[in-house]
């Protein structure tokens, strides 16, 4: 099993050769600036840091290696890129503030044949498949379920730390999608917020149901 690494920056590259060799002592271990250096590995899975400067290495890593999986290492706030490269093939994408066990769990599942993706990535995509589709159908919901959840909590009065542990994910996810709460309710402040979903016509009856289900 060989692990190619590919990032333009030394320090990243290395940090992650020195995790993988830690963790995966019996696997060959390769690394590259770039896609497009020299390279006379042939890898079963390649790691590529996603950054401005580099954003044709991700197809470009899938046309020189097409039987290789990729693992893509990136900025959770990009979410459509997230999602092209998902649609594009990539076996895994981390989260670059993910801890070191989010890692390891990725690099395992990969390796198996089953793809990962970050925890606060997967909850952030799930929400905007879920506003895409509700925008398909022209449904007029002005919230996903996961973040009317959350505006419950918070008109509740519960702080964000208390909901990041009560719903198992890290309070930047659960302040990332507080602000797209607040944005597309066009409201700036909790009493806003409460007087908004009041005057909306809104079955919450339903939004309560599905919110049961995923607890």
């Amino acid at each position: 099993m060989t692990i190619l690494v590919v990032d333009r920056i030394p320090f990243y590259r290395y940090g992650t050769i020195g995790f993988l060799k830690d963790t995966f002592p019996e696997y060959t271990l390769a690394e590259s600036e770039t896609i497009r250096s020299e390279s006379q590995v042939n890898p079963d899975v390649v790691v590529i840091r996603a950054d401005q400067e580099n954003t044709n290495d991700i197809p470009g890593a899938r046309l020189r290696y097409p039987t290789a999986n990729l693992i893509v290492i990136g900025v959770m706030a990009e979410l459509d890129v997230v999602a092209g490269y998902l649609n594009a093939g990539v076996s895994g994408f981390l989260s670059i503030d993910s801890e070191l066990k989010e890692f390891t769990k990725c690099f395992h599942d990969v390796l198996e044949g089953r793809r990962y993706v970050s925890q606060d990535i997967f909850w952030l995509l799930l929400d905007l498949h879920d506003t895409q589709k509700v925008a398909k159908i022209k449904k007029p919901t002005p919230l996903t379920v996961n973040e009317y959840r959350i505006a419950r909590y918070i008109l509740e009065g519960k702080k964000t730390t208390w909901i990041a542990a009560e719903l198992s994910r890290k309070a930047s996810t659960i302040s990332t999608i507080k602000s797209n709460i607040f944005r597309k309710l066009s409201v700036s402040n909790v009493f806003q917020l409460k007087s908004t979903l009041e005057s909306q016509d809104i079955d919450f009856g339903v939004y309560d149901r599905r919110v049961a289900l995923l607890k």
